[in-house]
């Protein structure tokens, strides 16, 4: 399953660079809200033990992304750039809770 979920987001990667490259909006309105739906499922499937605030920070994230697509308005801006700090405070929460006791040791990874 988590190759499944890898093929998927590469593709709906690749599709995404060529809407960008080519200037193809309607490839770029179909793609870009896909890309981190496909990240979550990725991450759900590939670890045993799921942090919680990271896969907020994602689903955060996400809400921004698409909250910005429609950037013509300047309400689902302001939401948008709340999204994604709200998802960097689930960043940096997750990020925390992965440290080593010792702070010599750096951080763990997402993975644990």
């Amino acid at each position: 399953m988590k190759k499944i979920w890898f093929l998927l987001f590469a593709i709906i990667s690749l599709a995404e660079l060529i809407s960008i490259v080519f200037d193809y909006q309607f490839l770029h309105q179909l793609s870009k809200p896909l890309i981190l739906p496909l990240l979550i499922g990725y991450f759900l499937t590939s670890v045993s033990a799921r942090n919680i605030y990271f896969l907020g920070a994602l689903v955060f994230c996400w809400t921004g992304d698409v909250l910005l697509m429609f950037q013509n308005e300047e309400l689902f801006f302001v939401f948008g750039l709340v999204a994604f700090l709200i998802g960097h405070v689930f960043y940096m929460m997750s990020y925390r809770n992965l440290r080593y006791n010792s702070m010599a040791r750096g951080l763990l990874s997402t993975q644990k």
